[in-house]
């Protein structure tokens, strides 16, 4: 890179082609921008100027976020805590955030729709084997105990309720 202006102009350009696909968080974008080899003063100034444009928003980036993951691939709030400590959401912005979206995504409902989409993987096995991988994949998916397995009792039960008919 040449001068300061230029500088500054290509790390620009290099964050706004990096938010195209989707937003980012500020660590993010500071990882991305330090692994191109910007200068940090200069990487901090293009932080400020996207944050002050709008283009930049931890805090709508984490509420982004919990809205995608509810929506396409539903997960507890242990694992989104966990991605959103990731990518440097501040850890009171996480928990103001996942406080108002516990009930929905800590939830029986939201448990068994992740079971229900593996009906073939798992209906085929013995209940205890079933049982046991089903309640695994909900702890990886960041899901209380409790509610996983309530869960697997209603999902089960679904299944062979079904499978009777």
């Amino acid at each position: 890179m040449t001068d300061d202006g230029g500088q500054r102009r290509q790390a620009t350009d290099a964050a706004l082609r990096y938010l195209t696909p989707r937003a980012r968080s500020t660590q993010e974008m500071r990882l991305y921008l330090t692994r191109r080899d910007i200068p940090a003063d200069v990487a901090e100034g293009v932080l400020t100027d996207l944050q002050r444009r709008g283009l930049l928003d931890d805090l709508e980036f984490a509420r982004n976020w919990i809205e995608w993951r509810m929506r396409s691939k539903p997960a507890g709030t242990r694992l989104v805590e966990r991605e959103l400590q990731d990518k440097g959401i501040p850890a009171e912005t996480i928990e103001q955030l996942l406080s108002e979206s516990a009930g929905a995504m800590d939830s029986v409902p939201a448990a068994a729709a992740v079971l229900r989409r593996q009906h073939r993987r798992y209906a085929g096995l013995e209940r205890t084997a079933a049982y046991r991988r089903l309640l695994g994949l909900l702890a990886r998916r960041g899901f209380d105990q409790h509610i996983a397995r309530k869960a697997v009792d209603l999902v089960w039960e679904e299944w062979h309720r079904h499978e009777g008919n």
